[in-house]
C-alpha cells in the first residue's frame, strides 16, 4: 500500500509546497511593491528638501553678496533691491527694481551691482524704480580714480557695449589713470 500511495502522497506534498511557495512569493511581491512605493515617496520628499536647500543656498549667497557690497560702500546709505523686470532687448538698457518712493529711492540715485555701478534711477513709483543701465549709449556719470583722485566722465558706448566696456572721457592730460585702475 505504501509503495502504491507514496508517489501520490509525494505529488500532493509537492503541490502543497508549490502553493505555499506561491503564497509566500505573492506576499514577498506585495511587500516589495509597498517598499518601492515607500522609497519613491521618500525620494520625492528628499528631492523637495534638496530643492528647498538649493533655493536657500542661492538666497544665502545673494545676501552675502549684498552684505559685502554694503560693507564696501559703508559710507553710503544702501537699500537692497531685486530686479523684477528687464528691457526685452538684448542690450539690457533698462530694468525695474522692487524698491521705490516708499523705500527712499529718488531719481538720479546710483544703482550698484557686483563690483560697481550698474545704472542710474530714471523713474520712481511707490514700490518700484526704473533704472537705466550705465552701458546705455546716452548715459554719462562723473567718476574719480580711486588711487589718484583724477576725475573723468564714464559714458556708455554702442561699440564698446557689446564687449562689456564703457568709455572714459574728459580725463585731464596729466592724469595717471592706468590699466585696471579702479574708477568710482
Amino acid at each position: 500500500v505504501v509503495s502504491v500511495f507514496s508517489p501520490a502522497r509525494d505529488l500532493v506534498i509537492s503541490i502543497r509546497d508549490s502553493i505555499d511557495a506561491d503564497k509566500q512569493s505573492k506576499a514577498s511581491k506585495d511587500e516589495l511593491i509597498a517598499r518601492i512605493e515607500a522609497l519613491e515617496a521618500e525620494n520625492e520628499a528628499l528631492n523637495q528638501k534638496l530643492g528647498d536647500y538649493n533655493s536657500d543656498m542661492f538666497e544665502l549667497n545673494e545676501l552675502r553678496d549684498l552684505l559685502a557690497l554694503s560693507e564696501k560702500y559703508s559710507d553710503f546709505q544702501t537699500v537692497g533691491a531685486t530686479i523684477i523686470a528687464k528691457d526685452p532687448s538684448n542690450w539690457f538698457a533698462e530694468f525695474t527694481i522692487d524698491k521705490g518712493l516708499e523705500d527712499g529711492i529718488k531719481v538720479d540715485m546710483n544703482v550698484l551691482w557686483g563690483n560697481g555701478l550698474a545704472g542710474i534711477v530714471t523713474e520712481v513709483g511707490e514700490g518700484y524704480s526704473i533704472v537705466t543701465s550705465i552701458i546705455q549709449d546716452d548715459m554719462n556719470v562723473s567718476a574719480v580714480s580711486s588711487s589718484t583722485r583724477d576725475t573723468c566722465i564714464v559714458s556708455g558706448d554702442l561699440e564698446l557695449m557689446e564687449k562689456g566696456y564703457v568709455s572714459l572721457m574728459y580725463i585731464h592730460n596729466d592724469a595717471k589713470i592706468g590699466e585696471y585702475e579702479r574708477v568710482i
